[in-house]
């Protein structure tokens, strides 16, 4: 996604882990800009 540029947030235990916390739960979530170009950015970074 960064290499698309997809304006997203990540959050969560990733996110925790990220900046430095020593747990995680092995998923990922993240917030992604609903907005027309963004959305199609994210469709070409599968």
């Amino acid at each position: 996604m960064r290499a698309h540029r997809v304006r997203a947030l990540l959050m969560g235990d990733r996110a925790c882990v990220f900046y430095g916390a020593a747990e995680f739960s092995r998923d990922a979530d993240f917030a992604i800009l609903a907005d027309p170009g963004n959305l199609a950015r994210r469709g070409r970074a599968r």
